[in-house]
Parts: structure tokens; C-alpha cells; sequence
């Protein structure tokens, strides 16, 4: 389990991060505080935070100076809505995560810590288990999808839509981010733009494949060898010569 802390005065305006922190596995949050000398204090505690995230766009002079009073003890991301404050930040090779926050962003720097490299999960999403993940929806909300209850998922440039029976969810991710929080055993790649749930399919005629709730979706012929090969182990055969 990795610690993290946050140096803030705004917490409102960093409730993603709050967010991302607490659905994320191998990551606890372990505190925040406005006062630079309580974070520094945090190093010493039970909890040593692993990460700590310093707000850049705090009124205060101390971001830097905790920076580096940090920077030999733990692993230090910094936030910013500023672009001039992330430009400036970037160039000095500094981690920094630019507001608003994006969960593949937030993975993305959480992986690049060399001293964590190794223990955060390589998958894109939140994924607690193998029977279902959480993504970010609408209005900050984070939902949690189960996976034997997807159809199908499709995807159209940097977003997403997850299909249920009755429900759909968009979200800001790729298909081949998704693809990697899906079992590979119970879900398949039949186009550039769909993914679909093996379980769930009823029908497969030439280049059309229909779903249990009806919906047919186009077979891409990139996909088909791959996409037969893996229903060959659930077709039943004859054992009978020339069958």
C-alpha cells in the first residue's frame, strides 16, 4: 500500500484528486494540510507518505522550498491549473499533473516514479477485483461498472461508451486503455471500434454478430481470423467422420 499526502489550501478545487486517490488500489490517502512544516512533519509519521502532492497554485512561497525539503525523502508531484506554472514546472523535468485532472494522466505520473514503478497495477482503470472497475463519469461522479453485465463497448477517438442491457456510460478513455481492465477470457476486439462480452453474443453470420439484446454490430475483417479462432474451443462438434 502506497501513502499519499496532499499540500493544499484549496481542497475544493482538488476533490478529483481526493477522488482518484481513494478509488485507486495500492494507493491510501494518508492526510492534507495548508502548513508546509506539518507536511514536512508527515515524513516521520506511521503513515510516511510515499507521494506528495504540492500544490503549485497556493499564495504561499513554500511549494518550492518543501520541494526540496522533500525531494531525497519521498517521490513529489506537483498540481496546477496554471499552464505558465506547468510550462515552467516541465521544463525543470518536475512531475506535474495540469488541472482539470484526467484519471489516465493521474496513472500515468503515479507510473513514472521510479521507487513505485513496480507496485502500481499496470492497468488503466481502477480495477478493486476481476468482476468489476470504476471509471469516471459525468459531473466528477466515479460509477462502478460490472463487468458480465457489459454488452459491448465502443469507442470513437478519446472516449468511450459502455453499454449495458438498459445503460450506457461515456467516459474519457481509449479502447485500448479499457481493454487492458477487461478479462481477455470473457471480452474480444471485432473492430477498430467495438469490443464485445463473449458471453453475450447470440448469433455470428458472415460479417454481422448479434448480441443478446439485438444489437448487431459489423465484424471488421482485420478482426475475423482472431475473433473465430477464439470461439473454436466453445463450438460443438461431430467426432463423426466428414462432419
Amino acid at each position: 500500500m502506497l501513502y499519499t499526502y496532499i499540500y493544499t489550501d484549496d481542497i475544493q478545487s482538488n476533490y478529483e484528486l481526493f477522488e482518484y486517490i481513494y478509488c485507486t488500489k495500492s494507493l491510501q490517502f494518508a492526510g492534507s494540510s495548508n502548513d508546509a512544516a506539518q507536511v514536512a512533519l508527515s515524513i516521520f509519521s506511521a503513515k510516511k507518505p510515499d507521494i506528495v502532492f504540492i500544490d503549485a497554485d497556493m499564495k504561499d512561497s513554500a511549494a518550492i522550498r518543501l520541494y526540496k525539503m522533500l525531494n531525497a525523502l519521498t517521490s513529489v508531484v506537483f498540481i496546477t491549473s496554471d499552464s505558465k506554472n506547468y510550462e515552467s514546472l516541465s521544463s525543470s523535468k518536475l512531475r506535474c499533473i495540469c488541472k482539470p485532472y484526467r484519471y489516465p494522466r493521474f496513472l500515468e505520473v503515479i507510473s513514472e516514479l521510479g521507487t513505485i514503478k513496480n507496485t502500481i497495477s499496470e492497468k488503466t482503470l481502477i480495477v478493486p477485483d476481476e468482476n468489476y472497475f470504476f471509471i469516471k463519469g459525468d459531473r466528477g461522479k466515479i460509477v462502478r461498472i460490472d463487468i458480465p453485465e457489459i454488452f459491448f463497448i465502443e469507442g470513437s477517438q478519446n472516449y468511450i461508451t459502455i453499454y449495458k442491457k438498459d445503460e450506457k456510460y461515456i467516459t474519457y478513455l481509449t479502447l485500448k486503455e479499457i481493454e487492458k481492465a477487461l478479462p481477455a477470457d470473457s471480452f474480444i476486439r471485432i473492430h477498430k471500434s467495438f469490443i464485445v462480452n463473449k458471453h453475450k453474443i447470440k448469433v455470428v453470420e458472415n460479417s454481422h454478430i448479434t448480441l443478446d439484446n439485438k444489437v448487431e454490430i459489423t465484424l471488421g475483417s482485420s478482426y475475423k481470423v482472431s475473433f473465430l479462432n477464439a470461439l473454436e474451443s466453445k463450438v460443438v462438434k461431430s467426432g463423426r467422420a466428414g462432419s
